[in-house]
Protein backbone atom coordinates (compact mmCIF):
# COMPACT_ATOMS: atom_id res chain seq x y z
CA UNK A 1 0.00 0.00 0.00
CA UNK A 2 1.44 3.41 -0.93
CA UNK A 3 1.30 6.61 1.13
CA UNK A 4 -1.65 8.14 -0.71
CA UNK A 5 -3.68 4.95 -0.14
CA UNK A 6 -2.90 5.03 3.59
CA UNK A 7 -3.93 8.70 3.82
CA UNK A 8 -7.17 7.98 1.97
CA UNK A 9 -7.99 5.06 4.31
CA UNK A 10 -7.28 7.24 7.36
CA UNK A 11 -9.58 9.98 6.07
CA UNK A 12 -12.35 7.44 5.44
CA UNK A 13 -11.93 6.04 8.96
CA UNK A 14 -12.14 9.54 10.46
CA UNK A 15 -15.34 10.24 8.53
CA UNK A 16 -16.84 6.94 9.69
CA UNK A 17 -16.15 7.57 13.38
CA UNK A 18 -17.19 11.21 13.09
CA UNK A 19 -13.88 12.84 13.92
CA UNK A 20 -14.23 16.54 13.25
CA UNK A 21 -11.65 19.10 12.15
CA UNK A 22 -11.50 20.74 15.59
CA UNK A 23 -10.62 17.41 17.22
CA UNK A 24 -7.88 16.80 14.64
CA UNK A 25 -6.51 20.34 15.09
CA UNK A 26 -6.50 19.89 18.86
CA UNK A 27 -4.85 16.48 18.82
CA UNK A 28 -2.19 17.75 16.39
CA UNK A 29 -1.44 20.61 18.80
CA UNK A 30 -1.16 18.15 21.70
CA UNK A 31 1.34 16.03 19.75
CA UNK A 32 3.32 19.09 18.64
CA UNK A 33 3.54 20.43 22.21
CA UNK A 34 4.55 17.04 23.60
CA UNK A 35 7.29 16.66 20.98
CA UNK A 36 8.66 20.14 21.72
CA UNK A 37 8.72 19.49 25.47
CA UNK A 38 10.41 16.11 24.95
CA UNK A 39 13.05 17.91 22.87
CA UNK A 40 13.67 20.07 25.96
CA UNK A 41 14.30 17.05 28.18
CA UNK A 42 10.87 16.24 29.58
CA UNK A 43 9.30 12.80 29.52
CA UNK A 44 5.61 12.69 28.81
CA UNK A 45 2.50 11.25 27.27
CA UNK A 46 -0.68 12.35 25.60
CA UNK A 47 -4.08 11.39 26.98
CA UNK A 48 -5.50 10.60 23.54
CA UNK A 49 -9.24 10.97 23.09
CA UNK A 50 -9.91 11.12 26.81
CA UNK A 51 -11.97 14.34 26.75
CA UNK A 52 -10.72 14.90 30.28
CA UNK A 53 -9.19 17.91 31.99
CA UNK A 54 -5.67 16.70 31.16
CA UNK A 55 -4.51 16.39 27.53
CA UNK A 56 -0.75 16.08 28.04
CA UNK A 57 1.31 15.02 31.05
CA UNK A 58 5.03 15.85 31.17
CA UNK A 59 7.55 15.43 33.94
CA UNK A 60 11.17 15.81 34.84
CA UNK A 61 13.15 15.06 38.00
CA UNK A 62 11.59 18.08 39.74
CA UNK A 63 7.91 18.16 38.88
CA UNK A 64 4.89 16.76 37.04
CA UNK A 65 2.91 19.09 34.76
CA UNK A 66 -0.72 18.46 33.78
CA UNK A 67 -1.52 20.36 30.60
CA UNK A 68 -4.89 21.26 29.10
CA UNK A 69 -4.40 22.22 25.42
CA UNK A 70 -6.67 24.57 23.52
CA UNK A 71 -6.60 25.95 19.99
CA UNK A 72 -8.21 29.04 18.54
CA UNK A 73 -8.42 30.61 15.11
CA UNK A 74 -8.85 34.01 16.70
CA UNK A 75 -5.85 36.26 17.14
CA UNK A 76 -7.27 37.68 20.37
CA UNK A 77 -9.95 36.07 22.46
CA UNK A 78 -11.30 36.43 25.96
CA UNK A 79 -9.22 34.25 28.28
CA UNK A 80 -11.59 34.92 31.17
CA UNK A 81 -14.31 32.99 29.32
CA UNK A 82 -11.94 30.10 28.65
CA UNK A 83 -10.93 29.62 32.27
CA UNK A 84 -14.55 28.94 33.21
CA UNK A 85 -14.87 25.97 30.83
CA UNK A 86 -15.53 22.70 32.67
CA UNK A 87 -12.27 21.05 31.60
CA UNK A 88 -10.24 24.03 32.83
CA UNK A 89 -12.13 24.26 36.15
CA UNK A 90 -11.62 20.50 36.66
CA UNK A 91 -7.90 20.98 36.06
CA UNK A 92 -7.64 23.58 38.85
CA UNK A 93 -9.34 21.16 41.24
CA UNK A 94 -6.67 18.47 40.91
CA UNK A 95 -4.00 17.92 43.57
CA UNK A 96 -1.89 20.94 44.53
CA UNK A 97 1.19 18.69 44.35
CA UNK A 98 0.90 18.74 40.55
CA UNK A 99 1.46 21.75 38.29
CA UNK A 100 -1.56 22.70 36.21
CA UNK A 101 -0.94 24.34 32.84
CA UNK A 102 -3.33 25.79 30.27
CA UNK A 103 -1.64 26.08 26.87
CA UNK A 104 -3.52 27.88 24.09
CA UNK A 105 -2.31 27.88 20.50
CA UNK A 106 -3.73 30.93 18.80
CA UNK A 107 -3.23 32.49 15.43
CA UNK A 108 0.54 33.19 15.30
CA UNK A 109 1.18 32.82 19.03
CA UNK A 110 1.10 30.49 22.02
CA UNK A 111 -0.32 31.64 25.35
CA UNK A 112 0.53 29.64 28.46
CA UNK A 113 -1.06 30.06 31.85
CA UNK A 114 0.11 28.25 34.98
CA UNK A 115 -2.13 27.76 38.02
CA UNK A 116 0.08 29.49 40.54
CA UNK A 117 0.18 31.43 43.79
CA UNK A 118 0.02 35.16 43.05
CA UNK A 119 -1.03 38.14 45.16
CA UNK A 120 -2.01 35.92 48.09
CA UNK A 121 -4.20 33.47 46.18
CA UNK A 122 -4.16 30.79 43.51
CA UNK A 123 -4.72 32.19 40.04
CA UNK A 124 -3.75 31.73 36.38
CA UNK A 125 -0.36 33.35 35.71
CA UNK A 126 1.11 33.81 32.24
CA UNK A 127 4.33 31.85 31.71
CA UNK A 128 6.52 30.41 28.97
CA UNK A 129 5.57 26.77 28.27
CA UNK A 130 9.08 26.08 27.06
CA UNK A 131 10.66 27.38 30.27
CA UNK A 132 8.69 25.47 32.88
CA UNK A 133 11.83 25.09 34.97
CA UNK A 134 11.62 28.79 35.89
CA UNK A 135 8.93 27.85 38.39
CA UNK A 136 9.68 26.71 41.91
CA UNK A 137 8.13 23.62 43.45
CA UNK A 138 5.69 25.77 45.47
CA UNK A 139 4.16 27.22 42.32
CA UNK A 140 5.65 30.69 42.66
CA UNK A 141 7.49 32.16 39.72
CA UNK A 142 11.18 32.87 40.09
CA UNK A 143 10.87 36.15 38.23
Amino acid sequence: MNVSSVVMVMRMEMEIVGVNKNYIKGSNWERELLDKLKDRGYDGLRSAGSHSSVDVIVWNEDCVYLIQCKTSKEENFNLSNLIWEDSVRELTGLSDNLRKVLCIKQYRKITTLIWSFKSGEMNWVEADIFNLNKLTRKGKTNE
